[in-house]
């Protein structure tokens, strides 16, 4: 917000804030001042997702009927560390869980109509594993689990009437990807630079220089839909921080 308000633009890593309030507020901000503002979410720059979305615009799976993720690390529980502090919005949906929303809602290019979701809240009372299933207007769905209990293999699948792609591990940072259909089988791999990170810069600098106050490819109300989504999950699963007061339906 301090940014935003001195005319920087931003570029904040995911998830934007820690719920749909707050990211309304830093995003009618960066409107009001002409400021830029990207949540940076680097999977959605990278280039085996440039891959990924040519398959799917050529229909090559056919209907698209299902995805599936994992998204697990064994780290020891620590109540001051971030991923278990209740007052740094620690908990594994608000850390992993944004992946596979914001994967599945640039795949299906639309939002869930709605969900079902079920939460483990550890000792320090944020969720350690959480498991949604988000369903779409078409019938199609997305299950995804997210935890800090368990190293699991972390790749991601999109099944289709034709075949499926899979993403491989770790889907968030891949640079592997697989094409399988009733005729063919295809394994592709894609430069990864650096970090990764560079990608997502790069967007930034370009919208920046082209005077974009979003960008297409992360913009603004898919940000925001996903905060809402999350908000309305912890309500779900009972789970809001010392400093929210509870979570504004």
């Amino acid at each position: 917000m301090l940014c935003l308000n001195l005319g920087k633009s931003v570029l904040c890593e995911k998830p934007l804030t820690v719920n749909a309030g707050e990211s309304k507020k830093l995003f009618e901000t960066a409107r009001q001042n002409s400021v830029f503002l990207m949540e940076g979410l680097w999977s959605r720059f990278l280039p085996v997702y440039h891959q990924v979305r040519e398959w799917l615009d050529q229909h090559l799976i056919g209907d698209l009927q299902l995805l599936t993720s994992t998204m697990g690390f064994r780290i020891a529980m620590d109540a001051q560390d971030r991923q278990y502090n209740p007052d740094l919005a620690g908990g594994a949906l608000l850390d992993l869980g944004i992946y596979p929303i914001a994967i599945s809602q640039w795949i299906y290019g639309k939002n869930p109509l709605s969900f079902t979701a079920k939460s483990h809240i550890g000792s320090t009372h944020v969720d350690d594993f959480t498991c949604v299933f988000l369903q779409y207007a078409t019938g199609a769905g997305s299950q995804f689990s997210c935890n800090f209990l368990t190293d699991n293999l972390n790749d991601f699948f999109i099944y289709g009437t034709e075949g499926y792609i899979r993403i491989h591990p770790n889907y968030w940072q891949s640079n592997r990807v697989t094409l399988a259909t009733h005729e063919k089988e295809l394994i592709i791999t894609k430069p990864f630079r650096g970090s990764g990170f560079e990608y997502e810069a790069e967007e930034v600098m370009h919208c920046v220089r082209n005077g974009k106050l979003e960008s297409p490819t992360m913009p603004h109300a898919q940000t925001q839909a996903n905060m809402e989504l999350m908000d309305a999950i912890r309500r779900e699963i009972g789970l809001s921080y010392p400093f929210e007061h509870g979570i504004a339906e």
